[in-house]
């Protein structure tokens, strides 16, 4: 097993956004839709995915820059899968309606 030495720094700032490329997805459930912030790279097109728990597409969207945004979707009771996909990388989030 090869063994990685990190400078203090180097730990300091793992797990830290560190690298551009991240894609971030925060997403709160509010009555008749949701609401998500998302963090890309700018000018990198992302598409906003949401799933119901066996699978069903339930909403999906383009996303063309970091931000704040609401989306109107009807959402029964259940646990839902938002997924962020940008570029290679992506960002999955549990959304509980009760």
């Amino acid at each position: 097993m090869e063994q990685l030495i990190l400078t203090e720094a180097q730990a300091n700032s793992f797990g830290q956004n560190t690298f551009p490329e991240i894609v971030g997805l925060v997403i709160n459930h509010t009555p008749g839709g949701f609401l998500a912030e998302i963090y890309i790279h700018d000018g990198i097109e992302s598409l906003l995915s949401v799933y119901g728990i066996t699978g069903q597409l339930r909403f999906r969207k383009k996303i063309l820059s970091s931000g704040s945004y609401e989306f109107s979707v009807d959402l029964k009771k259940g646990v839902y899968v938002a997924t962020l996909t940008s570029g290679k990388n992506w960002a999955a989030r549990r959304i509980i309606v009760q």
